[in-house]
């Protein structure tokens, strides 16, 4: 973990995922991160409670599918 202060143009009071490993294994890794703003009042403030919005899927050929509420899709391939 890794902290640091007004360092984030999305304001003072954010935060930015990000990952680590102590030695790369080796071979080829997909990572993808969904990061979601929203002032849902359903959500009651809880993060994780999310009732809609943006779904990612990584299909077995590494193709990223975001899927949006109003049904659009933008797909990322590999």
């Amino acid at each position: 973990m890794a902290h640091a202060v007004g360092t984030n143009a999305c304001g003072h009071h954010s935060a930015t995922p990000y990952l680590t490993l102590p030695a790369h294994p080796g071979g080829t890794h997909l990572l993808v991160t969904l990061v979601v703003l929203s002032a849902d009042p359903e959500t009651n403030g809880d993060p994780h409670a999310r009732r809609s919005g943006p779904r990612v899927r990584v299909a077995a050929t590494g193709e990223v599918e975001i899927r949006f509420p109003d049904g659009t899709r933008e797909r990322v391939p590999r």
